[in-house]
């Protein structure tokens, strides 16, 4: 089961604290200094992106022009 059915049938959406704590402890060691409640107010508000999508805007991805991505391996279309 997606994502989507926990927006869709549930209307809810799952923090998992233990996972927010490592990444604001990886934001920390490379000199990002963060409180909890501001990352779980940054988490909230790219769950209620991703709720948008799968609910009113569709996959935006997929309405926007592909781009060229440049990496060490070469170019990527995207």
């Amino acid at each position: 089961m997606g994502a989507d059915h926990l927006w869709r049938e549930k209307k809810k959406i799952e923090l998992f604290m233990p996972d927010l704590r490592r990444k604001q402890q990886i934001l920390k060691e490379n000199g990002v200094e963060t409180g909890e409640q501001w990352l779980i107010k940054l988490h909230l508000a790219h769950e209620f992106y991703h709720f948008l999508e799968f609910t009113t805007l569709g996959k935006v991805g997929m309405r926007l022009d592909p781009v060229q991505k440049k990496t060490i391996f070469g170019t990527v279309q995207r």
